[in-house]
């Protein structure tokens, strides 16, 4: 027996083929839940399927936040930002580095970014939130994104928080650029 799984895409779900459970348990399978045309979230890649279903749908790139690396992923341009599920601020340095890969991955021809945690609930909802921020998008509409995409899915508060306070320094950042710009070429 066999049932759908449902992937969300930004204009409706689109129902793709899943194997049923081994006996009597419930299916272990890798679930990607897309929010725009370059950006997804989920769960983790277990299995040869996994990463086939990923190149099926035609991710290019992964983000890796488990707090364990996985070999399966030697597929894709990947970066490993590995932290446990605890629920407190993460470094700037992490969002840096995500922010960074980011960017870089949207510079390729035909980019689809998944971003992946154990259960793709927590911490890949959180880090495609400030992957959409960080992108431009204001708070309500990229909270809106993930829940549409995956409404069991959680913004946790204290990394929703240590985001928003790297998107803060950037922007303080690029003001103190702009102005010595402005200072060093009035001279």
């Amino acid at each position: 027996m066999e049932r759908l799984e449902f992937i969300s895409f930004p204009n409706g779900a689109v129902p793709h083929r899943r194997a049923s459970a081994p006996s009597g348990g419930e299916a272990r399978s890798m679930i990607a839940f897309f929010v725009n045309e370059h950006l997804a979230f989920g769960s983790k890649v277990r299995l040869k399927r996994h990463v086939e279903k990923l190149q099926s749908l035609g991710i290019t790139h992964v983000i890796d936040v488990r707090y364990y690396p996985t070999k399966k992923l030697k597929e894709f341009r990947t970066i490993h930002l590995n932290f446990r599920d605890n629920a407190g601020p993460r470094p700037m340095w992490f969002y840096e580095r995500a922010w960074k890969f980011y960017k870089s991955a949207l510079k390729r021809p035909q980019p689809k970014v998944f971003v992946m945690c154990r259960a793709g609930r927590r911490r890949s909802a959180s880090l495609t939130y400030f992957l959409l921020r960080a992108s431009g998008v204001a708070k309500r509409k990229a909270e809106d994104d993930i829940k549409r995409a995956r409404p069991c899915a959680q913004i946790v508060r204290s990394y929703r928080d240590s985001g928003e306070q790297f998107l803060r320094q950037e922007s303080n950042i690029s003001k103190l650029k702009s102005k010595a710009v402005a200072v060093t070429s009035r001279f």
